[in-house]
């Protein structure tokens, strides 16, 4: 069987098929997109999380054939591509100080906007101390990669965490783990010994944050003393919620003061009160309630 279209028909048909394709270049996409292959794979993780390491480096074009590991105690090297997810990771082991370590990098494909690709990245390395976590723009230009923008990044518990959420046309929202005293300081603004001093962090307790990909940014590089043409793109976040798991709850630690540790007790005992409620998530009105209600009950019994 023929089909056959009239005038208006095919004009249809034209501009459906514009729409599918502006949507597939300026939002989420399922598919690893071209602008991150290299010889028919994925851009190696270890030369992906390169464009984004470094105070000053960080800002020029990375070669998409990097070395791997600089160690010279490499014992292997391996490689993944989880199609499911988008998730390319990089595992080193090596020979540390103590025995064999593991340095481990991962990125994952979020989706695209302008011709940008949004990009989720972490890097652990047991011979150090931090889980780095972060959300970036990348560029492809030849057989570079361009770091075209920061939204997020955090070391351990400070803020170190982050989830994806989603990412409708130019808004992403994600969430990021904090631990209690800077959830109540970013929330409330307040800066008194028990809320300002930063501690690791405690499971469960969420800040949900939007950005805008189309808004203004901050060049990074006049920040720092660099040429202002350098494409060093910071973009600002906006606190929108705090969100708590089910199951968090304090735990001890060592390094922590009296004075923060009930700070703790006050900041959880309301947190059970909310969960125990059905209120896990809450808005940025609802959040500087609970703030104050945290606030309140620790300066009233300490």
């Amino acid at each position: 069987m023929r089909l056959v279209f009239c005038g208006h028909e095919k004009m249809f048909l034209y501009v459906a098929m514009m729409v599918v394709m502006t949507w597939n270049s300026n939002t989420n996409a399922t598919h690893f997109p071209e602008d991150l292959m290299y010889n028919e794979k994925p851009i190696r993780a270890c030369c992906m999380l390169e464009a984004f390491e470094g105070d000053s480096s960080r800002f020029s074009p990375k070669s998409l054939c990097c070395a791997g590991h600089r160690s010279s105690k490499v014992i292997k090297e391996e490689h993944e591509f989880d199609s499911k997810t988008n998730t390319v990771c990089f595992r080193c082991h090596y020979q540390g100080r103590f025995g064999e370590s593991v340095s481990f990098k991962e990125y994952t494909y979020i989706g695209s906007w302008r011709h940008k690709h949004l990009i989720s990245t972490c890097h652990y390395d047991h011979s150090g101390t931090g889980r780095f976590t972060g959300i970036n723009l990348v560029e492809r230009e030849g057989d570079t990669i361009i770091n075209a923008g920061e939204i997020a990044g955090g070391d351990r518990g400070y803020g170190g965490s982050i989830k994806i959420e989603s990412l409708k046309g130019s808004i992403l929202r994600y969430r990021q783990i904090e631990p209690p005293n800077h959830v109540i300081y970013k929330i409330i603004g307040r800066s008194d010994d028990a809320a300002f001093f930063p501690v690791p962090y405690r499971s469960g307790v969420y800040l949900i944050y939007e950005v805008d990909l189309d808004s203004v940014y901050v060049n990074l590089a006049c920040k720092i003393g660099l040429d202002p043409e350098i494409r060093a793109k910071y973009y600002r976040s906006r606190l929108v919620g705090v969100r708590f798991d089910s199951d968090c709850e304090s735990v001890d630690n060592w390094g922590m003061g009296f004075a923060l540790k009930n700070f703790e007790r006050c900041f959880y005992a309301v947190v059970a009160r909310y969960v125990a409620s059905g209120r896990q998530e809450l808005d940025i009105s609802e959040a500087g309630v609970f703030a104050d209600a945290v606030w309140d009950g620790y300066r009233r019994r300490y």
